[in-house]
């Protein structure tokens, strides 16, 4: 916007074409003349760093023509930003072609560039961000800078924001400094004087009724007394003050603020609404159930100005169609008012009468189709009143208008569906069942008999080719004729013809029983590319632009060219906007003019959730997103969190989770379309149920993107393991952390194992010694749903395999997972079906995968109804104190009074985990006004499983294969991150393993 206001000044300012003549003549001399030289001149040297040459219209060896250069004068105004453009023309001498000496001219366009900005300060902005000074303010650095317009403007804009949020006496001052390299330094100085503060607030002639909600709601307009206040803030006070005297009946209510001093020498202010309430409007309703609220109000608000006979009956109606979509077709409704001095009442009697259902919808004259399929076809055009059972007048109309376009693309072109009768089919008890009676004049029905294209079809040729075998000798369907004839226009912007315009004529035979469709091409000009000029680059470099600009010189200009051009700069996530503009006087030649406005080099983001299966967590990651100019980012990330105490509520506050690390990724390397990146975790603290871990590395990578939907990641990380605190219990035969942990296992030095028992073994030594873990990964993705967000369609896919070398680390494994979770709309419900899966191995024979590494199931993301990861080979111990806090102790004991032993979940080195769920939402179910909210009823089934014949305590049980969980649950979203609540049931619990029955999942925000 800024760009556009600048350029339109710079117009003004165009300098006029100068010349050698001495008196006016009617052409100019040099009209006609060859152009030897045609060059771009700055005043000072300075030419701006793109290459502007190549867009002129002229060019040595033509004619020069005023035209030509009058464009060039326009386009150089527009596109280059210069203070000021001439043309000058030289006489010059040239040679034709025997050599011979003729008259020539030279062209120079002298331009003045503007100056940019190289710094902008606020200064003396105390108590005030001076960020946001600078900000209000407008100027930016590398904006081109005129003083006599941006200074003032600036003025003006950073008082008028002082006066809003309460300095009303504040003095705003810009002042210049000259730079080296044509560059200025911009000072903006702000006084902003004593602020305006508020004494007092007062209504004056209010209703005693609403006193209390009106200062509430001038409180939340931000009317507070001692803090400054705004004058926008006495306004929103002042619609808020309206709208609650009309809510509460006071329609005609006028409300006048008032704004004095609170005292002869105090800068402090008072404000004081005077209110005059008017006629007060008391709506009575009787014979009305439910929405009697939302009836009240409408009442009020239609007849509580005025009333007419027209109000009356037009409110009434309204009324009654409300009751009708609900089933109440035989609803009778009656107004009346009476007008008090002080008061105006009005009685609303509503008799809804018996129920009303659609019964039947009876076809008469139809041939083409059965009325067993036209009634289920209306039904489904009006899904929200018929499609419910229920009948109204209009609902039956919108039916039968979707119901003769649907004969129209059959090709009955004068089908016509009228509504002779509406039935009602007396009965003793119950709803009354309602047939509606329909007449179909069908008419004749037109066959497409040729479908043509005109004798040079152009670049839509192959089109109808394509679609004839498809169309021809079947019904005829306008609206398919005219999808055909936007493709062909598709066709041909794509092929570079931008004012391709194609019609569709059609031809009936005397009986309409045939017909013949001619579609017309006018091309027009074809469109290519001479140049691309990049314009607000500041920090950048042209050639990571460069690499997104997949047209070349003499390319046709096409829309999905240039939409992808703006897709691929934008995906950079270096620029803010992207505007790409065509200029050029040619119809077949343009010149392609890129504005991009630079995003903050530094980004900082911030956010958090809280789960009932992972405590809470707060994150934050700061991003410089164009390192050196060339895309490339630098992020820090910071994560601090909150576990909970083994399977119970109870945050564990002592020994907190954290996590920082560093990524520095480098766009289009290797490559264009990848990315090459450098990880570096200097600490993450993992906190699971029975085990918390710390784990500190890093490694290369690269992604590359896969179509618009999909990724592939390959990496190398090397990582350095140490276990903080363990759980014996969760520990098996040949876990490679067992003799880190002085336990007995396998030795890392004889190799020699000897067998591992949790119930005897002792105390492990925590923190153990560190394990060296080390190898590369694949991570492939390809999300193909609607909207990630808030999806409704599309299918998921995701597969991670990784492995460990034994190069650093001293246990060769593989580890595979893949998941694939699609969505299905039914009508206006949504199927959710999923399935997670994994295996992993050791590549020697007397380990199995270490405990960090194994597979946990249960909980929130996977089966619901159980405790987080609790499900799968489990062992059982005698109960032991993990250090509970001393406010909760007794509670505890009084838990293990029942069962002194304990069951701790392994995990296994496999697992599945199938999902379905059905997905709700709340308008479905009438609630229209909670359109972010949904219900889901859910089954989960799945387990973790030891494929190697690990011995635990519940191998020797009957555990069956999957266990399940079912339930139901809610989602919202709000305005923190997505709410997910669900209520898990364990339908089969197994005995003795202290499961409980129903377990609550929730979690909020982002994780």
């Amino acid at each position: 916007m800024r760009r556009r206001t600048l350029l339109a000044v710079l117009a003004l300012a165009a300098a006029s074409l100068r010349t050698g003549a001495a008196q006016a003549q009617a052409a100019p001399w040099w009209a006609g003349q060859p152009v030897v030289m045609v060059s771009l001149e700055a005043t000072d040297g300075g030419l701006p760093g793109e290459n502007l040459e190549p867009l002129l219209n002229v060019r040595q060896g033509r004619a020069l023509a005023q035209r030509d250069v009058r464009a060039d004068l326009a386009m150089l105004q527009e596109v280059g930003e210069f203070a000021a453009v001439e043309a000058y023309v030289e006489s010059w001498v040239s040679q034709d072609e025997e050599g011979h000496p003729i008259p020539a001219i030279r062209l120079v366009y002298r331009v003045v560039p503007l100056p940019r900005i190289r710094h902008v300060r606020a200064e003396g902005a105390a108590g005030l961000s001076r960020r946001e000074v600078i900000s209000i303010s407008g100027l930016a650095r590398g904006d081109p800078f005129v003083q006599e317009q941006d200074l003032p403007a600036a003025e003006s804009r950073v008082a008028s924001w002082l006066a809003r949020i309460g300095w009303p006496d504040s003095r705003v001052e810009a002042s210049v400094t000259p730079a080296p390299d044509r560059q200025v330094d911009v000072r903006i100085e702000v006084e902003a004087g004593a602020p305006q503060r508020l004494a007092s607030v007062s209504i004056r002639r209010l209703p005693e009724e609403v006193a209390r909600q009106a200062r509430r709601a001038l409180k939340k307009a931000g009317l507070r007394e001692g803090d400054p206040f705004t004058k926008d803030a006495m306004l929103a006070g002042r619609e808020a003050l309206l709208d609650l005297l009309e809510a509460e009946g006071w329609p005609e209510a006028r409300v006048r603020e008032v704004l004095q001093p609170a005292g002869e020498a105090s800068r402090d202010r008072e404000v004081v609404y005077v209110v005059e309430p008017g006629r007060r409007v008391k709506v009575e309703i009787r014979g009305l159930r439910g929405n009697r609220r939302e009836t009240h109000r409408q009442v009020a608000r239609d007849l509580g100005h005025r009333v007419s006979d027209e109000l009356v009956e037009e409110t009434e109606g309204r009324i009654a169609q409300d009751l009708a979509v609900q089933g109440w077709y035989a609803a009778e409704v009656d107004i009346q008012t009476e007008d008090r001095p002080r008061a105006r009442v009005i009685r609303v009697a509503v008799d809804r009468g018996r129920r009303h259902r659609l019964e039947e919808v009876r076809f008469t004259g139809a041939t083409a189709f059965t009325a067993a399929y036209l009634g289920d076809a209306m039904r489904e055009a009006d899904p929200e009143v018929l499609g419910r059972g229920w009948v109204t007048q209009d609902a039956i109309d919108r039916a039968l208008g979707a119901l003769t376009e649907f004969y129209r693309s059959q090709g009955f072109l004068s089908a016509r569906l009228e509504r002779t009768s509406v039935q009602r089919l007396e009965r003793s008890r119950g709803s009354v069942p309602v047939v509606v009676e329909v007449t179909v004049h069908e008419g004749p029905r037109t066959v497409l008999e040729s479908l043509t294209e005109q004798d040079d079809p152009g670049p839509g040729l192959g089109v109808v080719d394509a679609r004839a075998g498809a169309l021809l000798g079947q019904p005829l369907n306008p609206a398919a004729v005219d999808a055909l004839a936007r493709e062909i226009a598709t066709a041909c912007w794509e092929a570079g013809y931008l004012a391709a315009d194609v019609t569709a004529r059609r031809e009936l035979s005397p009986d309409a029983s045939s017909a013949s469709v001619r579609l017309v091409v006018t091309p027009g000009p074809r469109v290519v590319l001479r140049n691309t000029l990049v314009q607000g680059l500041r920090h950048t470099r042209r050639r990571v632009v460069e690499r997104e600009i997949r047209l070349e010189t003499g390319d046709p200009v096409t829309p999905s060219a240039l939409a992808g051009i703006r897709r691929s700069l934008y995906d950079l996530d270096l620029f803010q906007t992207v505007d790409a503009e065509l200029v050029g006087d040619e119809d077949r030649v343009k010149d392609l003019v890129l504005y991009l406005e630079e995003a903050p080099r530094i980004a900082l983001d911030t956010g958090g959730g809280a789960s009932t299966d992972q405590g809470a967590r707060a994150f934050v990651r700061a991003t410089h997103r164009n390192l050196w100019g060339l895309g490339h980012r630098l992020s820090a990330v910071g994560q601090f969190g909150l576990a909970w105490f083994g399977d119970t509520w109870w945050l564990d506050v002592t020994r907190p989770e954290w996590y920082a690390g560093f990524r520095y990724a480098a766009p289009d390397v290797p490559a264009v379309g990848q990315q090459a990146f450098l990880d570096v975790l200097l600490n993450e603290e993992r906190q699971h149920p029975t085990w918390r871990l710390a784990r500190t590395g890093g490694g290369p990578g690269v992604e590359t993107q896969i179509g618009q939907r999909g990724r592939l990641v390959l990496d190398y990380r090397a990582e350095w393991r140490r276990l903080e605190d363990v759980d014996p219990g969760t520990l098996v035969e040949g876990d490679p952390w067992l003799p880190l942990l002085g336990l007995p296992g396998r030795s890392p030095t004889t190799g020699a194992s000897a067998p591992y028992d949790p119930k005897s073994a002792g105390d492990p030594a925590v923190p153990s010694d560190r394990r060296i873990s080390s190898g590369p990964a694949v991570f492939l993705l390809v999300d193909d749903r609607d909207d990630p967000e808030n999806p409704h369609r599309g299918v998921r896919f995701s597969l991670q395999i990784r492995a460990a070398d034994g190069f650093l680390g001293t246990t060769p494994l593989a580890v595979v997972r893949a998941q694939v979770v699609g969505l299905v709309p039914v009508g206006p419900l949504g199927l959710l079906l999923g399935i997670q899966t994994g295996a992993g191995t050791t590549l020697e024979r007397s380990t199995v995968l270490p405990l960090d590494e194994r597979f946990h199931v249960g909980g929130a993301g996977s089966v619901r109804g159980f405790t987080q990861d609790s499900l799968g080979p489990a062992n059982r111990l005698v109960s032991y104190d993990p250090g509970f806090p001393e406010q909760i102790e007794p509670l505890i004991e009084y838990a293990r009074r029942s069962d002194p032993h304990r069951w701790v979940a392994t995990g296994g080195d496999a697992m599945l985990v199938l999902t379905g769920e059905v997905k709700v939402p709340l308008p479905v179910l009438g609630l229209k006004a909670w359109d972010a909210a949904a219900l889901v009823a859910f089954l989960d089934a799945g387990n973790a499983f030891f494929l190697q014949g690990v011995r635990t305590s519940s191998s020797a049980g009957s555990d069956p294969f999957l266990r399940l969980g079912t339930g139901l649950g809610l989602r919202y979203a709000t305005p923190i991150g997505p709410l997910q609540l669900d209520l898990g049931w364990n339908p089969f619990p197994i005995a003795g393993r202290d499961e409980a029955p129903v377990r609550l999942h929730l979690s909020l925000g982002a994780f």
